[in-house]
């Protein structure tokens, strides 16, 4: 991967049919927390998150596609337990006043982390998966030269936004996800998957700021959700129920040269899945720092 990098680098003004190729580091995480109605105490929050480390990645740009590529780091701090791993690609791009994403994870290990890891608790798998688009509705906005760094341009913009995704989940072990010490959690005795689907309406705003070689942009959404959901070893039929889910996103970036950049952008997106007395919280999060350099 790291020749990949340089070669990207030192053939960039060779490289024929994109528009533009970034290098970045980024640490993404998924956790899916377990609230009860009655928290009061350590055994009333319950949630599995991966142990890894950050990713190396190499993305590229052409007619306004973005793709991305990653390798997982090995994590030398926590070399007594077996490290998480993770398959995740990410299509993204801006057609006209929209802009679409496409993303599948896949997570091998996912651990209970609310207090030590402790090698006697159940593990967990999961995979997530899913599509979105947003359309801006500002006749002024133009998302490729105020949203994300997809261009070289940038103005100082924002616009209303109406979206539609669907994302669908699964979690899943190969004994119980809910050990028998977290007694808060009686009424999901026996629980060893779930599955849920949700078709989601999303409203929002999106902004970007510039100031000399200075730029700042952030996209907020918060939606209406209608999720179908599926159970194992619960005694629990399918269902179909209604919720909120919230998204958000900022990217902040330095143009250190004519054709070249540097930034930070984070990105966070929440879903809220009641189950009997308690609720999980399926949480996407990335944090990435990156140079790009555009032709």
């Amino acid at each position: 991967m790291l020749l990949v990098f340089a070669s990207a680098t030192y053939f960039n003004d060779s490289i024929k049919g994109i528009d533009s190729y970034s290098i970045f580091t980024e640490k993404p995480n998924i956790e899916y927390e377990l609230k009860s109605d009655d928290n009061d105490n350590s055994l009333g929050k319950l949630s599995y998150q991966p142990v890894i480390s950050s990713f190396l990645g190499l993305s590229a740009t052409a007619n306004d596609i973005s793709l991305s590529f990653v390798y997982q780091n090995e994590d030398d701090e926590n070399e007594s337990i077996q490290e998480s791993t993770l398959f995740d690609i990410q299509l993204e791009g801006v057609y006209k006043k929209s802009l679409w994403s496409l993303f599948y994870q896949n997570y091998q290990g996912l651990y209970i982390t609310d207090s030590e890891i402790a090698s006697d608790l159940p593990q967990a798998n999961s995979w997530n998966y899913g599509f979105g688009i947003k359309y801006f509705t500002n006749d002024s906005y133009n998302p490729k030269h105020s949203l994300k760094n997809f261009s070289l341009k940038k103005e100082t913009n924002w616009s209303w936004i109406q979206g539609m995704s669907i994302n669908r989940f699964k979690l899943f072990s190969s004994n119980t996800l809910i050990p028998p010490q977290f007694t808060n959690f009686n009424q999901l005795n026996g629980l060893s998957a779930f599955q849920s689907t949700s078709l989601i309406y999303d409203l929002g705003i999106t902004g970007m700021f510039g100031y000399k070689q200075f730029f700042i942009d952030s996209l907020m959404t918060l939606g209406l959700q209608i999720q179908n959901q599926e159970f194992e070893g619960l005694d629990q039929e399918s269902r179909v129920i209604t919720d909120s889910a919230v998204g958000f996103s900022l990217n902040t970036g330095y143009q250190v040269t004519d054709n070249s950049s540097l930034g930070i952008k984070t990105s966070f997106q929440s879903i809220g899945v009641p189950i009997k007395n308690a609720r999980y919280t399926s949480t996407r999060s990335v944090v990435r720092v990156y140079y790009k350099h555009f032709f």
